[in-house]
């Protein structure tokens, strides 16, 4: 149980409960319960060591036994954090939620999001708690059975997609009773899991992960987008065919995603003499820009500057850096503003092994959330006008061949 006053300290993953009616947790967030006791469940709040606190700090904290123990309250005040989130739950009894920017009182739900772990730190904390939990469970003895870093990734890469470790922590304990069945079996069991035993044991990917392009293409240029799994890259094509001017949109894009294009696609045309394109050409030419996985709706302002570029790189026929990553909200003028979730982007950045990412130069604050070892793998460049953009992201154009004809026709006018 919980000390009345100083911290509450529990293992990753498991859970500490009493009934308080005040207290105070990282972030600067203060809640209270006004009616029946609150209770705290507190996982994987606030590294210390290697364990995890929440610190109870609040002067007026008040523990009882007795409906810790055999009381057990009507109304029950849950907080937890998994998967990236700290939910306060609080059915029927008001919470006063105090953040910088004060909420207010809430008899509802109320979520605040907290950032999920990149792969290195789900890494080091199946070396620490989760790998040594499930052995144990599994019936198997300390150091029995090993798995090999290829292996983690592989689990979290193609059957898990979380911010946090629960359903990492599922799959390494399938592995584990696997292994503990083959052993009670009496036959000869693996002491190591290695990378191509994992579908072996837990049979084919569940999740596939955009992978970054191999080659520099025409119109084609990578956007990086927050998801609730941590972040995904996502490509943008764009093809151009002959017909009147026509702009169709595909993949299941939102009304905003929608208008970012339509602003991309003004401000190319804006800007058709500074880029050597005939105006005439819009007319005649329909363009299709498609962003992949048809079935997942996506939507939000911060796609505008992959699409601006995919569109002139597409009319300009110049190619698009396949290393590069980008993120942005374009105006009409060319200028890019700052967008949310740029932690999270950064990292699937890292995670498909880009080299390069293009965030707005109002997001340099954010760059303080990212890991230390993404931020040394990446060459993250700031950047504030679509001119930086295509300096970066775009290689140069290709010679222009003169054709048989135009030969022939330039010579029987000399």
């Amino acid at each position: 149980l919980v000390q009345s006053k100083g911290d509450i300290s529990c293992p990753i993953g498991e859970v500490a409960s009493c009934s308080i009616k005040d207290a105070t947790i990282p972030s600067d967030c203060v809640y209270s319960c006004n009616n029946g006791d609150c209770y705290i469940n507190c996982i994987q709040i606030k590294k210390e060591d290697s364990e995890y606190h929440v610190n109870a700090i609040n002067e007026d904290i008040e523990e009882s036994e007795e409906s810790c123990e055999s009381k057990k309250p009507r109304n029950k005040c849950t907080i937890f954090i998994e998967e990236g989130k700290c939910k306060f739950e609080c059915p029927e009894v008001s919470i006063t939620a105090s953040y910088p920017n004060n909420f207010g009182t809430h008899r509802v739900s109320y979520l605040s999001e907290f950032p999920g772990y990149i792969e290195e730190e789900k890494l080091e904390i199946a070396r620490r708690f989760l790998i040594p939990r499930q052995i144990e469970e599994s019936s198997l003895e300390e150091g029995e059975l090993e798995f090999s870093d290829a292996a983690l990734r592989k689990i979290i890469r193609d059957y898990t997609y979380e911010a946090g470790v629960r359903n990492f922590e599922r799959e390494i304990g399938r592995v584990c009773r696997k292994v503990a069945r083959i052993k009670a079996e009496g036959e000869e069991h693996p002491n190591k899991i290695e990378v191509e035993q994992i579908e072996k044991f837990l049979g084919p990917p569940q999740y596939f992960y955009h992978e970054s392009e191999r080659e520099d293409e025409v119109g084609v240029a990578t956007a990086v987008a927050w998801t609730a799994g941590g972040g995904e890259i996502m490509p943008v094509e764009v093809v151009l065919v002959e017909g009147k001017g026509g702009l169709k949109l595909t993949g299941q894009l939102g009304d905003v995603m929608q208008e970012s294009a339509q602003a991309a696609f003004s401000y190319l045309q804006a800007r058709a003499k500074e880029l050597d394109l005939d105006p005439d050409e819009f007319q005649e030419t329909d363009i299709h820009l498609h962003i992949p996985a048809g079935a997942i709706p996506k939507d939000g302002p911060s796609a505008g500057v992959t699409i601006a570029t995919s569109l002139i790189s597409a009319f300009t026929d110049r190619k698009v850096r396949c290393d590069l990553g980008m993120t942005g909200e374009i105006t009409l003028r060319g200028r890019l503003l700052p967008v949310g979730g740029v932690r999270e982007k950064i990292l699937a950045a890292h995670r498909a092994e880009l080299k390069i990412v293009l965030i707005p130069e109002e997001n340099k604050k954010d760059l303080v959330d990212v890991p230390k070892k993404a931020l040394d793998d990446l060459d993250i460049r700031l950047v504030k006008h679509m001119d930086e953009v295509l300096e970066i992201a775009l290689r140069p154009a290709p010679p222009k061949t003169v054709s048989t004809k135009d030969t022939k026709e330039h010579e029987e006018g000399e």
